[in-house]
């Protein structure tokens, strides 16, 4: 189909119609739907095709460029993300606005803010210096069985330079949406909806009835410093979590820090190669997986059929589409998420306790089938020197990054459990929801690891880069674990 331009006063209009065509999954349990190739033959209309092969945005006459993406054949499921990706050229860092265009736009634009649709959300395109890709969340615009027109609008005088569905198939706009396939019961559908690790593992051991109550555990308690309130953001400096198969391509991560490599058999880990001297790691890594919101820049990647998981800390990826990260490791979801240490006696890298990111992190999908079958992470963190866990560590943990200096502090590892005798009502009359009793109840039969220090009191959800839509549908966010009390804690052995 080609490509239609109209020519309006102070306005570049693109009518882009690609129909969507489901490809190869990057994740076992969703359905990736992406534009089809798209026709790249000159413009029509009069437009001069140079000029079709640019998207202008703002400048002088403060054009804008509008979007249209037809024929939404979407898989049977429900949209768990969309997102707008659009190639900038020019290299001084320029943003846009995004917002939903009303139906039938070229028969009633008069003006590009005069096509918007009143109360559709707006979102923004980032100012960034450089050629490349930008991207920004467009899942309130997407509607199953319906086509997504945009207008793209200046957010200052300056131009912003895009390519247009003219420049190629390479830089060509498109729109990548992920659906989540299969029957609606609890878990179904996810391949990956399994708590990790082996059934031995201390992360999926039940406490028991008469638990070994530390002597020093109200002292390691009331020194929990900073806010004393239970979060539960998975907003930010969480793990969005990515479920790959065996036919997702391979991409490669250069480490300027540490890669742990783990290696073992199909259900125990053996040894553990920690490389140095800016390791290079292949990883089935997709170009549209997003970090974690905040520095800490956090990704995780689990093989649905092999095991094999994967995270990195402050990964990023450059204009030319390089993939740099700090610190990453390799492991396997079918150990006991307790990894060995590396031949010099090194402690796995990444995360604060040396345990991988999957441990203890709370999914949807067991929020939602209303049992989590392991302990959760916890960390905490305050404004004082002493708010945080000890620079000590016991197993599970096989070291810390806790600064504190006070003989009270908890070690990282230590255990920590909600006072079994504490009831639903009791919870209810705190006020606490449906998501927060689910979350209680684990606390009191697994407890909860301390695993890092944090710049607040928290458990850790999966991040909203891959569970928004599913946080969102139950209700969860930062406040939802609040109503737990944190003095009703006891640390256990």
């Amino acid at each position: 189909m080609q490509p239609i331009f109209h020519r309006i006063p102070g306005l570049v209009l693109l009518l882009l119609a690609a129909g969507l065509v489901a490809t190869t999954p990057a994740m076992a349990d969703v359905r990736v739907v992406r534009p089809a190739t798209l026709d790249v033959s000159g413009g029509t209309a009069g437009t001069d095709p140079a000029e079709a092969r640019v998207l202008r945005v703002g400048g002088s006459g403060a054009a804008g460029a509008y979007l249209r993406f037809a024929s939404l054949r979407l898989p049977a499921g429900r949209v768990v993300s969309a997102r707008l990706r659009v190639y900038k050229l020019s290299r001084a860092p320029v943003g846009a606005r995004v917002r939903r265009l009303e139906l039938d736009w070229p028969e009633r634009l008069e003006g590009p803010r005069r096509a918007l649709l009143a109360g559709s959300r707006r979102f923004g395109l980032p100012a960034r210096s450089g050629r490349g890709w930008i991207g920004a969340d467009a899942t309130p615009s997407v509607r199953r069985g319906r086509r997504v027109e945009l207008g793209v609008l200046p957010a200052s005088r300056r131009l912003l330079r895009l390519a247009s569905r003219d420049a190629g198939v390479a830089t060509a706009p498109r729109l990548v949406i992920r659906v989540r396939v299969g029957p609606g019961s609890p878990g179904a559908g996810e391949p990956f909806a399994r708590r990790p690790y082996s059934d031995s593992s201390p992360w999926n051991t039940p406490i028991g009835p008469s638990p070994d109550v530390h002597p020093r555990s109200a002292a390691g308690v009331a020194a929990i410093g900073g806010p004393r309130v239970i979060t539960s953001d998975p907003t930010q400096y969480t793990y969005p979590v990515y479920i790959v198969d065996g036919s997702s391509p391979l991409s490669s991560v250069q480490l300027s820090g540490v890669f742990s490599d783990v290696r073992g058999s199909a259900t125990e880990d053996t040894s553990m190669r920690f490389l140095t001297g800016d390791p290079l790691a292949r990883v089935p890594l997709g170009d549209d997986f997003r970090v974690a919101a905040g520095s800490d820049a956090q990704l995780v990647v689990v093989n649905a059929a092999t095991g094999d998981e994967w995270g990195f800390w402050r990964l990023q990826r450059s204009s030319s589409g390089e993939v740099r990260a700090t610190n990453g490791y390799h492991y396997n979801v079918g150990w006991d998420g307790v990894p060995p240490r590396g031949g010099r006696g090194q402690a796995f890298g990444s995360r604060g306790a040396g345990v991988p990111y999957l441990a203890g992190l709370v999914r949807p999908f067991e929020i939602r089938q209303g049992r989590i079958d392991h302990a959760l992470a916890f960390a905490f963190g305050g404004d004082q020197p002493n708010d945080f866990p000890s620079s000590r560590f016991i197993y599970p943990a096989s070291k810390s990054d806790g600064s504190s200096n006070d003989p009270d502090s908890l070690p990282e590892g230590a255990r920590l459990q909600l006072d079994p005798g504490l009831t639903q009502a009791q919870l209810r009359a705190r006020g606490c929801g449906s998501a927060a009793l689910v979350i209680a109840e684990a606390m009191q039969r697994y407890g909860m690891y301390v695993i890092d220090q944090s710049g607040s009191t928290k458990i850790m959800l999966e991040s909203t880069a891959t569970a928004g839509a599913d946080w969102a549908s139950l209700g969860v966010g930062r406040s939802t674990a609040s109503c737990i009390p944190l003095d009703r804690m006891r640390w256990v052995r």
